[in-house]
């Protein structure tokens, strides 16, 4: 079967994150790219036929959960390139039939997102995860620190400069295919 979900990524460099903000429950927050990626990441990205859109940070105290939602207005297969500081569980979700006609909410940083709850969905994949990785951001998904210690998400919304328009998942798969594990 085709992963069409989650990737790990091998990087030729060890990315070095700068001090990240203490989380207070589940935070986001947008941190301007060029002030957290290491810049050898982001001749990377560009290498890949990519640039980074935007970068959000997503903080989580030990024990908590985000919760299940899609980073769009509608769902769709969109890429995006993650950093887990720390360790977690990622996991993934269809929607159910019920759950069809959804309207999009804001986050706190003005990004649209559907939000579903647990009985709007039936479980798909779910992976520890820690490190880089590419992952569809447009299936319902939820992330949670299993861990003792605080855990963020580094994630860069990764843009194709030829449409202008989110890379999708499988156009990710193709750019980024010599640094997947397979």
């Amino acid at each position: 079967m085709k992963n069409f979900l989650y990737h790990i990524i091998q990087l030729p460099f060890e990315v070095v994150h700068p001090t990240l903000p203490k989380p207070n429950k589940v935070d986001i927050c947008s941190i301007h790219t060029y002030d957290i990626v290491d810049q050898r990441l982001l001749n990377l990205i560009a290498g890949c036929g990519c640039y980074p859109f935007h970068t959000e940070v997503f903080g989580f105290l030990p024990g908590t959960t985000a919760p299940i939602h899609i980073d769009s207005r509608v769902p769709s297969n969109m890429a995006k390139l993650n950093f887990v500081v720390g360790t977690g569980v990622v996991s993934w979700h269809a929607p159910l039939p019920a759950a069809a006609n959804k309207s999009p909410e804001l986050t706190d940083i003005g990004t649209p997102y559907l939000m579903y709850s647990p009985d709007e969905v039936f479980p798909l994949y779910s992976t520890q995860t820690t490190g880089p990785s590419i992952i569809n951001a447009g299936v319902p998904h939820s992330f949670v620190n299993n861990s003792s210690e605080d855990c963020w998400v580094v994630s860069i919304v990764l843009f194709d400069p030829a449409t202008d328009d989110h890379v999708q998942f499988d156009e990710a798969t193709t750019k980024f295919d010599q640094y997947i594990i397979k």
